[in-house]
């Protein structure tokens, strides 16, 4: 049996890619958005419940834990939460400079 002999170019330096400038502050959510919900919740005094999370977004547990995990990373929140039951607010401090 005969092998094709491959007809394409043997490959060259490859051009760099120009890189993609990240935006230096993360643009707030839609307002009508499951995010602002979420951060609009965790903004009050009292914070709020994973349970009230859960009704007001339609999301599970797993789920808000995750974009709490998420905004804290992405929007440089500062979230804590108070054990039993679990209370998701967002620090004092973090309220004052914000």
């Amino acid at each position: 049996m005969a092998t094709k002999k491959s007809t394409k170019k043997p490959a060259g330096p490859k051009a760099a890619k120009p890189k993609q400038e990240k935006p230096e502050a993360i643009a707030s959510p839609v307002a009508d958005s499951k995010a602002a919900k979420v951060l609009e919740l965790i903004a009050r005094p009292e914070g709020a419940s994973n349970g009230e999370i859960m009704e007001a977004t339609g999301r599970n547990a797993n789920t808000v834990r995750g974009f709490l995990s998420t905004a804290a990373k992405k929007r440089g929140l500062q979230i804590e939460c108070v054990k039993a039951p679990a209370i998701y607010r967002l620090k004092t401090d973090a309220v004052k400079s914000a």
